[in-house]
Formats: C-alpha cells, structure tokens, sequence
C-alpha cells in the first residue's frame, strides 16, 4: 500500500458526457491528468462500474430503472459518512444509486467522507444545468434546440458544447473553494471523471452523429480523470480503476475482487464497454478496447471485434445473442 497519511476524504466530481480533447485548460495545467477507458456509453451503468471498480458484465445495472446490487461492494463503504449527489427526483437518485443519494453538503459533510457528484454542465442542454441539477423551466427536451440552433450543423453543436465545458470548469473550482474555505483540501484527494464522451457531429458509420449511448466509438469511450493533490505517473486507465486507485492513495485496505486496478502499480491497457441502441426495445452490446501505444488512444481490439447482443424485452427479460462481425 502507497497511501498518503494526511489523506482522508474523496471528492469524485463526474461531468457527465466530459470529451477527453474538451477538458478546460485550468484545470488541465492544475491536475495530473490521464486519459481513461470508460465502461460505457451512457450513464447508469458507466457510474455502477465506477463506484464498484467492476466491468458491466459483473454488476446488474443496465438502465434507469435498475438499482445497484447492494450485495456488491462500492466506494461509499469505505468511509463513515458518504453522499451521491444528484437532483432527488433524477433516477439516478431515485433509482439507480438510492442507498448512496442523501444530498449531504460539501461545506457540511463531516470527516472522513466521500462525495461523488453528477455534475450536469457537460449534458444537454449544454451549460443550462447547474450544481444541484436542477431543469430550468424553459426547458421541454433533453437537447434544448433554441440553445443549439439547428443541431445537424457541427459548428453549433462545438460552440454549444463549448459553453457546457466553460460552466463546468466554473462548477469544479467553486468545490475546490469550499474544501479550501473548510481548511481540507490538502487532506482531501480530488477527482475529475466522466461517465462517457458525446459525439458533436462526428461522421460514424457514414453518418453524422450527436449524442452519447451509440455507436461505441473512440468520442464516446475517451474521458479525462484528473487528479488533484497527488501526482501519478500513468499513459491511461479505465473507469473501473479509479476506485481501486483512490483507495491506494488513501492507505485504505481492501478484501474486495475489483476489476479494476490501482494506476499506482501499473499501467492499464484494455477493457469492456458497454453501448446501448435506442428503440421500442434496448439492445445492449459489449466491446473489447485496447490502448494504441502508437496513437496514444483506445482502439477496439483486434481487425474482428467481438460483440455481445443483449435485448431488453418489455417484461425486463435478458437474452444473449453471440455475434462477430467483420469492419
């Protein structure tokens, strides 16, 4: 164990749909910063797989409607006081991570704690939601298309994108103040993560494409990890090995079987992710990444990918489907 003993508290703030090339420059030039593999492609099982450290093959949440499997072990137990913070009604909340979500404050959370937020900035509409998550009034749709104008056009959904990055940047240094303002930040590890990327007008599979979930593609799986407060020496890692991490750093000792990893040790080089088409029905699919030493990013392994099928039928039945296809 490598811990830091004037460590004690975990702040991980999670922007969700945060690019690794959008990250904001004073943030970048302040943190050690490493490009990550995240586990999936959209939001609850990209959070149930970083909280765990467990690939999405090994935990249940799939969707909104799906609540962690509480037998399984997450961050929140390694510490006295723990808080998920996220607007009370979002199913995040509600739903998905319930036992964890008490809205506990920063400036007020007593030590030695944990505090993950879904910080929103990133989202659509970009920029609109602030801390707290609350859904301004003039907003009717998850995209807000009087904010982006015509959402076909690329230069409008970066400058768009842009303003999101601009108020997350804003949202990640007012935390930084209040741990500052509490005399604790030297003692607290701060972490800046996503839960997936967002595709901006990329042309996937011959289309122009703008969103997350779908397809599995390098915009979607590349997201920054920031570490502020401690220096690791690392090329890139995936989501699942920020727990295993912060606990190393920490000093905490653990029994658990993560899949994940502590960075600290070794470098990380591949993993699984999990995408999810929309429709009547939700077809689910996993994909296995390695790390492209010669470009520097994450590329699906192999000239075959593997890919897994999995429908949602309406009455939440799972059937596997093994399928190979050639690119």
């Amino acid at each position: 164990m490598m811990g830091d003993e004037k460590m004690r508290n975990l702040v991980i703030l999670v922007a969700d749909s945060l690019r690794f090339d959008y990250l904001p420059k004073s943030i970048k030039e302040k943190g050690t910063v490493i490009k990550t593999l995240t586990q999936a492609t959209y939001t609850p099982p990209s959070f149930a797989s970083l909280i765990s450290g467990l690939s999405p093959e090994n935990h249940n949440v799939r969707w909104f409607f799906d609540s962690f499997d509480t037998s399984k072990a997450t961050v929140f137990d390694y510490f006295d006081n723990y808080c998920f913070f996220d607007h009370p009604t979002d199913p995040m909340s509600k739903i998905v991570l319930r036992k964890f979500a008490n809205n506990l404050d920063l400036k007020t959370i007593h030590e030695p704690f944990v505090w993950v937020e879904r910080l929103m900035d990133t989202h659509t509409p970009y920029g609109e939601i602030k801390h707290g998550n609350e859904i301004p009034s003039n907003v009717t749709h998850s995209i807000d298309r009087t904010q982006i104008g015509d959402p076909t056009k690329y230069s409008n959904l970066k400058k768009a994108y842009r303003k999101g990055v601009k108020s997350l940047e804003e949202h990640f240094w007012m935390h930084v103040r209040e741990l500052k303002e509490r005399g604790i930040l030297d003692r607290t590890l701060v972490v800046l993560t996503s839960d997936h990327g967002e595709l901006l007008g990329e042309r996937v599979y011959l289309t122009k494409r703008r969103g997350h979930s779908w397809p599995i593609c390098r915009q979607l799986v590349e997201v920054p990890t920031v570490f502020l407060n401690y220096k690791i020496q690392a090329q890139c890692m995936r989501t699942i090995d920020i727990v295993p991490t912060c606990l190393d750093v920490l000093g905490i000792q653990t029994s658990e079987t993560f899949d994940g990893r502590s960075i600290i040790k070794n470098d990380v080089f591949e993993g699984k992710v999990l995408g999810r088409i929309h429709g009547i029905h939700g077809y689910y699919y996993i994909s296995e990444w390695k790390y492209n030493e010669l470009k520097k990013r994450f590329e699906p392994k192999g000239f075959d990918e593997k890919i897994r099928l999995i429908r949602c039928d309406i009455d939440r039945y799972l059937f596997a489907l093994k399928n190979k296809i050639k690119k």
